[in-house]
């Protein structure tokens, strides 16, 4: 795995967060709490931007090693606008699953996203990855739209109650 501390897009830089980016990943948090709360994510922004930075949530049998988090910042004026965690092997060692994916909300819709998405496809491929999971939870709307805009189309699992509007629903794409 040779994912480097540091990559660009064309409207962006993704740099490892570290402990100096808490106070900006958990304004990200804090920019998307009310969403946050409506998909039953249990901790405050502060927790889960520890959580994040630190990649304290693992997969089943997960190693630290595998897990990636990304402060999202732009190009222009360099402040952090997002967050990317991924973890690479998950569920089996040609795939990774990407944990979060978050924009302030200033920076949605700007093409932020779409542009890491691309990226992290092709450091990926690089790497030997042959797909790509997310799990959204529903009812996202949002980031369902997205995601499905970026070629996640194949629903490879569905988690939680048995009848909608609340669950997870898990996307895929094949590289």
């Amino acid at each position: 795995m040779a994912f480097a501390d540091r990559f660009e897009t064309p409207r962006c830089k993704l740099v490892r967060a570290t402990k100096s980016d808490l106070d900006a990943v958990t304004r990200v948090f804090d920019d998307n709490d009310e969403f946050l709360t409506s998909t039953g994510v249990q901790l405050r922004p502060r927790e889960l931007a520890e959580d994040t930075v630190f990649n304290r949530t693992l997969p089943p049998n997960g190693q630290t090693k595998r897990a990636f988090t990304y402060g999202i910042c732009t190009k222009t004026d360099k402040s952090l606008v997002g967050v990317l965690e991924f973890y690479v092997g998950y569920p089996d060692e040609t795939c990774l699953w990407i944990a979060k994916l978050y924009l302030r909300k200033a920076a949605q819709g700007m093409q932020y996203g779409r542009g890491v998405v691309s990226e992290v496809e092709a450091t990926a491929k690089r790497n030997g990855m042959l797909e790509i999971r997310i799990a959204i939870n529903v009812p996202n709307w949002g980031a369902l739209w997205f995601w499905s805009r970026v070629g996640y189309t194949d629903i490879c699992g569905v988690h939680g109650p048995s009848s909608p509007p609340e669950g997870m629903v898990v996307l895929s794409k094949r590289l």
